[in-house]
């Protein structure tokens, strides 16, 4: 198709494309201290397309603090300078996408935006903010990077943060130097590729890529991520925006119902398609106007809601553990969108679900149980998974009258 590229081996589509006359422009790379870095860059923004999420575990940052002792910080800082970029935009093409993006983000007072290295600096502002409790324990430091030897200081439960660490240490933390990038103009499109670009030591994974997209797709599975967080937690815990696992989740059970639905009521024709990365790079690219935004928050809400109940009402036959196993949340999301209409038909149907999903004796034609089933979502998975949940939805509401 004229004027589109490929991206994440399917076609983008042409509002993507690079403005190639706003080719991205930046400063040369400088050397910089960290508490230079602090001060010029704290409160920069992260935006949710072009950056992993604040994701780092304890384990994470007592790693960084380490190196950040022993002087071995790596990686480069990557930030734009909104004033100048929007400025260098409104001089070449005010009608660029991109003017109206960095034109917002001036309104709400955002002067800065970082595209790679969100994490290490959130880090190196909690550790200065003194919101950053650093672990009780004997620790050694390179007091300036010409030092022949180590310097032992300890850290108790009452000097424990920044403030509280010995002068010497709190003056070589601040001394440290990283590399700072900054990039001066630059349009919608070249913030993606940049991003895509810095992360290649740490390949993005295809929903990092997804989410890296300029589509209605993307946001709209982000601001759900936001809806569902509680919901996402119990399934999948507190991590589940690192690598953005939580945002796949509901791209897959959005893709499953878009994709395998009822062809033919009267003969009970289902048409079943498995949920692949492809699959779901298609879906980004489609024409959002044609999907029914507001049936699937509701759905997905309900889904939630249903959820807690079920939990909160203790069924014996159903535990906690069972309840949050993302094939069956996932396959209850199907099933309220093909049927299912209160909350009494879906712990109905749950404990259907269930049943069939113990029963090892139900198998498919490769001698499969519909538990493989529910473990993956390929062509065979959701052929299977099709021809139990319609079933599982008549049974319902035969014996559960909404």
């Amino acid at each position: 198709m004229p004027g589109t590229t490929e991206v994440l081996g399917i076609q983008k589509t042409p509002f993507l494309f690079m403005n190639a006359a706003i080719f991205p422009c930046k400063n040369d790379p400088l050397p910089m201290t960290i508490w230079d870095l602090y001060n010029n860059y704290k409160g920069a923004y992260a935006p949710e397309e072009f950056q992993r999420p604040e994701s780092w575990s304890t384990k994470e940052r007592k790693a960084y603090f380490l190196s950040v002792l022993m002087n071995r910080i790596e990686g480069t800082f990557v930030f734009v300078d909104v004033e100048i970029a929007r400025s260098r935009v409104e001089s070449i093409d005010p009608t660029d996408i991109s003017y109206t993006y960095f034109n917002n983000l001036l309104k709400q007072m955002i002067e800065k935006i970082v595209l790679e290295g969100n994490n290490r600096l959130k880090f190196f502002e909690a550790l200065l903010n003194d919101e950053y409790t650093i672990p009780s324990g004997t620790y050694y430091y390179l007091p300036d990077p010409h030092s022949t030897s180590l310097t032992q200081f300890v850290v108790g439960k009452h000097s424990n943060v920044f403030s509280k660490l010995p002068k010497l240490v709190q003056k070589a933390i601040k001394g440290r130097k990283v590399i700072v990038s900054e990039y001066t103009q630059i349009d919608y499109k070249g913030l993606s590729d940049v991003f895509v670009n810095v992360n290649s030591g740490v390949p993005l994974n295809a929903q990092e890529l997804r989410n890296a997209l300029h589509t209605n797709w993307a946001s709209y599975v982000r601001q759900m991520r936001k809806e569902l967080a509680p919901l996402l937690i119990k399934m999948i815990g507190k991590r589940y925006k690192k690598r953005l696992v939580g945002d796949e989740w509901i791209v897959d059970a959005i893709d499953m119902v878009l994709n395998n639905y009822c062809k033919d009521e009267k003969i009970s024709d289902y048409e079943m398609n498995g949920v692949t990365q492809t699959s779901k790079n298609k879906l980004y690219v489609s024409d959002y106007n044609q999907f029914d935004e507001q049936k699937f928050t509701d759905n997905f809400i309900i889904l939630a809601d249903y959820v807690d109940k079920l939990i909160d009402d203790k069924w014996e036959e159903l535990p906690e553990k069972t309840i949050l196993r993302k094939s069956s949340v996932m396959n209850l999301f199907w099933m309220i969108n093909n049927g299912i209409d209160t909350y009494e038909q879906a712990v109905e149907a749950l404990h259907l679900h269930e049943e069939v999903y113990k029963d090892k004796d139900l198998r498919n034609d490769v001698d499969y149980t519909y538990k493989w089933a529910c473990g993956g979502m390929g062509d065979k998975n959701m052929e299977f998974r099709m021809q139990v949940l319609p079933e599982i939805v008549e049974k319902t509401k035969s014996k559960v009258v909404a």
